[in-house]
């Protein structure tokens, strides 16, 4: 059957410090709004009053991860790095012929968005999202070519290849795994002045491994023990690693580490009567710290 290609279809990149980046599955621009001051018994006494205009987040989507720029700045946020970045969202037709450049100066990076994995996905593309903060934004046309070869170069991660290795049971029924969402809480200054602040903290998010009857019996086990004295101590965190694998499952493409994680909850999936099946099991834990590898 012969490809069609729709008039109105466009593609989308991201480019940082004047260097294409990635491609984008989807790209969010700027948000506006206008702070005024708090209303009172009579609107009268401040509908008129000027208002502050504050620069919202930008976001996207991306389903390729390769050693640059980008790659950076996601590990500055992971390590609570304040580190600022320009760039642009580019928008082209269907020919690659740029129609729109979005440019954004001195954003910081704010949200890092891993995907679920899941051995039952098949083909499903690993998807990471993106949210950042610039300063300052310039939205006009464009002129020129999209680089051709941009997100040609590696092949894509899958959701399904992977393995997690760490943990100090037998793991072989590991069906899923949630990964983190990395979110950076700004300080005060930054709510109130974009660009001047910087990191009040950052939240490396929470871990969900679900495993099916195969590995249920030694993660119980493996609980028990680790519940014996009724707590959880920083003596029995864990330091594990996610690794995406090619479609042999042999080679490592790219690691997802986490490290600390600490226990949070056992949740056993809902027993049936007349099951033919013993339920599984998934375990949550807090993240200490998250890094993002991809081999070159």
């Amino acid at each position: 059957m012969a490809s069609v290609v729709t008039p109105g279809a466009s593609t989308l990149a991201l480019e940082l410090g004047g260097q294409p980046a990635t491609p984008l599955r989807k790209a969010a621009p700027p948000s506006y709004r206008v702070l005024r001051p708090q209303a009172t018994d009579d609107p009268a006494t401040w509908l008129g009053r000027s208002g502050v205009v504050t620069l919202g987040e930008m976001g996207a989507e991306l389903t390729q991860l390769e050693p640059g720029p980008l790659l950076d700045w996601i590990g500055q946020l992971c390590n609570g790095q304040v580190a600022r970045h320009s760039g642009a969202l580019l928008q082209a037709d269907h020919n690659g012929q740029l129609t729109r450049r979005i440019h954004f100066s001195d954003a910081l990076l704010t949200e890092l968005q891993l995907p679920k994995l899941s051995v039952r996905d098949g083909k499903l593309p690993f998807a990471v999202g993106l949210k950042w903060l610039p300063q300052r934004v310039l939205d006009d046309k464009a002129s020129g070519k999209l680089v051709a070869s941009l997100g040609n170069k590696r092949k894509q991660l899958l959701t399904a290849n992977f393995r997690v290795q760490g943990l100090p049971f037998d793991s072989s029924g590991l069906t899923e795994a949630s990964l983190p969402t990395v979110r950076a809480r700004l300080d005060a200054a930054q709510d109130r002045r974009p660009g001047r602040g910087g990191y009040a903290a950052v939240d490396a998010g929470e871990l969900a491994l679900t495993f099916n009857p195969r590995s249920r019996a030694a993660a119980m086990a493996w609980l028990q023990t680790l519940m014996a004295d009724n707590q959880v101590d920083g003596s029995e965190v864990l330091d594990l690693s996610v690794e995406l694998l090619d479609s042999a499952l042999k080679k490592v493409m790219a690691s997802i580490t986490l490290s600390g994680c600490a226990l949070l909850a056992c949740e056993e999936a809902v027993l049936q009567n007349q099951a033919e099946t013993l339920a599984g099991l998934t375990l949550r834990f807090l993240v200490g710290r998250v890094g993002v590898d991809v081999k070159g």
